[in-house]
């Protein structure tokens, strides 16, 4: 009779140790709402030789007082180009307020100050909406090479994390990030 109590017990541990680490390695349902209104794209496709200030531009909208976390999938200037928020502010990654333009130009400037151009024909650019320390949501943007200055942009997706019975769902970066690389490939 000890012996079959002691099997019991050693089969009900492993089955209690399989379920409980099952559920810790389990994936958690992240849901997501589409937000096309999020991104909003203007004058992509212009040609201009050297000013990329006024084109290219991109106007995120968002929670009021929230963010964005604007970056390229790899943030090298050298690749990829950078963000310009004004005249006399660019890089990537670049945060901005919600409601704000920026623009996304495919010229940077190396250590000798020369201007160059990006060296990638296909660029994916991304944008995280955070505020405080939740993140509410994300877009990815696909930016392709037509001509030397001239690029066109794609919204590829672009979400909101929609509160679950009045709470905000708890977004890890690493989870967003995630999500991100899944939509780019």
């Amino acid at each position: 009779m000890r012996k079959r109590s002691l099997s019991f017990s050693l089969f009900f541990l492993m089955v209690s140790a399989f379920v409980f680490f099952g559920a810790c390695n389990a994936e958690i349902q992240i849901r997501e709402e589409n937000d096309e209104t999020m991104v909003k794209l203007d004058n992509w496709g212009n040609t201009v030789a050297v000013s990329t200030v006024e084109v290219n531009l991109i106007t995120l909208f968002g929670e009021e007082d929230s963010e964005f976390v604007c970056s390229t999938r790899r943030n090298d200037p050298k690749r990829e180009g950078v963000f310009l928020s004004d005249t006399h502010s660019s890089g990537t990654p670049i945060t901005v307020s919600s409601n704000s333009t920026l623009a996304w130009s495919c010229l940077y400037y190396d250590d000798s100050n020369n201007m160059l151009i990006a060296k990638k024909d296909t660029i994916w650019l991304k944008f995280i909406n955070r505020k405080d320390s939740r993140i509410l949501g994300y877009a990815v943007v696909k930016v392709n090479k037509i001509a030397d200055y001239n690029y066109e942009a794609t919204v590829v997706k672009s979400v909101t994390f929609p509160k679950a019975d009045g709470a905000d769902q708890a977004i890890t970066e690493k989870e967003v990030n995630r999500l991100i690389d899944n939509v780019i490939g």
